[in-house]
């Protein structure tokens, strides 16, 4: 989206590029996308976590699909963990944990 993008080259903020990762990784957000899941390069996605969500979205349907362990609907996870946390995601009981570094 255009203002997305014109906001984060404002505020300085870069864009990762989750298809084309070098290192693994476990996603911390606020949503994605059906389309964003299905793009992610399995070979280094260890798992995401997002505040929004359910058991049922579209997202958590591809993430299951796709083998990456999910837990979506956690409301605030983007407010508590930072780049560089421990992060475990618990997607068969639909949980996250951090420890921060």
């Amino acid at each position: 989206m255009l203002s997305g993008r014109l906001l984060r080259r404002l505020i300085g903020q870069r864009r990762f590029d989750l298809a084309h990762l070098t290192t693994d990784v476990v996603i911390i957000g606020h949503d994605m996308l059906p389309s964003q899941t299905a793009a992610l390069d399995r070979s280094h996605v260890l798992g995401f976590a997002i505040d929004a969500g359910g058991r049922t979205s579209h997202t958590a349907i591809v993430a299951r699909a796709m083998g990456i362990p999910a837990v979506v609907g956690l409301g605030d996870i983007t407010a508590e963990v930072n780049s560089g946390d421990l992060v475990i995601i618990d997607g068969n009981h639909g949980r996250g944990h951090h420890q921060p570094r």
